[in-house]
């Protein structure tokens, strides 16, 4: 009966079912939830801030009021626009407090994914950012992560979670770096993990091209989001690009490159936002859900 099973054995047997859905869902995520039910909040380092402080999530996929705590500000232009007054400038993050938003950010972006929300997930990839424009080294950034006495898991993360976050870092820079993202030092791209840049560097360079044509086309109409991991090697493969880093061959290799392709997509979406709201003056058509055919006719 359940009342006899050992006390100990039953929370061994609870905490590894808690880790490994913490690394299923984001897998499964990736794959299951179809791309039009992905929300795309307007995001730069300031409005991304604001509305991680006001905004109201379900109860279900609220992040801990730390997540709120560390992105607050009180720097917006009653509008809601960013202010750009001469002299107006953010306080400078330290290296331990970019770390602690990273930490925060990454467990609640896992979770809040498993419900087809990308709002974390934006604020991890502006924290991962952050640590990119200051020079960061990944090796430092990924310490002062690991230093933070913060656990939002609860607990410490099982090497297969801290694998992920670290692929989703590491992805980060790599979509910077391909894209000439300003930063403090320039050979920070050089501190990329090897083996991350082999498995996902073709990829960054296929969806960069491709974003690049859409630019120089005109095109208003997004079309490096729809595009699947498949489509992404083939269209890579079709212009000289070897993928010969990446085992598609292997289910779970395969699943967290899709998990990493979507990451790449929403960095290159925040960048295009923060572009947006900080060049071109915080004027022009904010960014709206990717639902097809919700806003046909209202431009």
């Amino acid at each position: 009966s359940e009342s006899s099973r050992p006390r100990g054995k039953m929370m061994t047997s609870r905490a590894t079912l808690l880790s490994t859905t913490l690394l299923g869902c984001a897998l499964f995520t990736w794959q299951c939830v179809p791309s039009a039910a992905f929300t795309s909040l307007p995001t730069n380092s300031r409005t991304t801030q604001r509305r991680a402080a006001t905004c109201t999530a379900p109860t279900a996929n609220a992040a801990p009021a730390t997540t709120a705590a560390l992105f607050a500000t009180t720097t917006d232009a009653p509008s809601g626009r960013p202010t750009k007054e001469e002299g107006q400038q953010p306080e400078p993050l330290s290296p331990a407090k970019i770390g602690e938003m990273i930490e925060v950010t990454f467990v609640n972006g896992v979770m809040q994914l498993s419900q087809g929300f990308i709002d974390v997930l934006k604020l991890f990839i502006v924290a991962t950012k952050a640590g990119y424009e200051q020079g960061m080294s990944l090796p430092t950034l990924l310490e002062e992560v690991e230093a933070c006495p913060v656990r939002s898991a609860n607990r410490p993360l099982m090497d297969e979670e801290a694998a992920l976050r670290s692929s989703w870092m590491n992805v980060v820079y790599l979509v910077l770096e391909r894209v000439g993202h300003g930063t403090d030092d320039a050979t920070v791209g050089s501190t990329i993990d090897e083996g991350a840049r082999t498995k996902y560097g073709a990829m960054v360079n296929t969806l960069a091209d491709a974003q690049r044509r859409q630019e120089e086309e005109g095109s208003k109409t997004d079309t490096i989001a729809p595009l699947t991991l498949d489509e992404i090697v083939e269209m890579g493969k079709s212009s000289g690009t070897s993928f010969d880093g990446l085992n598609l061959d292997d289910a779970m290799e395969k699943a967290i490159a899709q998990q990493c392709l979507k990451v790449m997509k929403v960095v290159f979406t925040v960048l295009d936002e923060e572009r947006l709201c900080y060049d071109e003056g915080g004027v022009g058509p904010a960014p709206r859900p990717p639902i097809p055919g919700a806003f046909k006719g209202t431009n």
